[in-house]
């Protein structure tokens, strides 16, 4: 029975009942929110991308403008993926440039990056 309560607690992420076991601590509780927080986010981006593909289609069809709406929800999920690299590098501290997912760290930094120069691309319109 016991191992039954353990795997329902394992599955849904409670804590264990156990008080041998060791404790969580407050910070990894935290980066564990931030990380299901930001697979939420890139979720919620991806379907938005297709939608944004659907009306940028649309609109060159139609010789019209794409939606400034569309590129207001683009800048807020910029500064939503900016604000939650910036959360775990500030929580990580030197772990995110030397831990375990450090490669990860960087290629989220780098998408954020690219992402921002998009956008300063977009707003003083550079063209080659």
């Amino acid at each position: 029975h016991g191992e039954h309560v353990q795997a329902l607690h394992s599955v849904l992420g409670l804590q264990p009942t156990d008080p041998m076991a060791p404790e969580v601590s407050t910070r990894q509780r935290f980066l564990d929110a931030l990380q299901s927080a930001s697979l939420v986010m890139i979720c919620v981006n991806t379907l938005f991308m297709g939608l944004a593909s659907e009306l940028g289609m649309q609109a060159a069809l139609e010789n019209e403008e794409f939606p400034v709406w569309a590129d207001w929800v683009e800048w807020l999920f910029t500064i939503l993926f900016a604000v939650e690299l910036v959360t775990k590098m500030s929580v990580e501290q030197r772990e995110f440039f030397r831990g375990p997912y450090w490669r990860w760290n960087m290629y989220d930094a780098l998408l954020v990056l690219i992402s921002v120069m998009g956008h300063i691309d977009k707003l003083i319109n550079i063209s080659f």
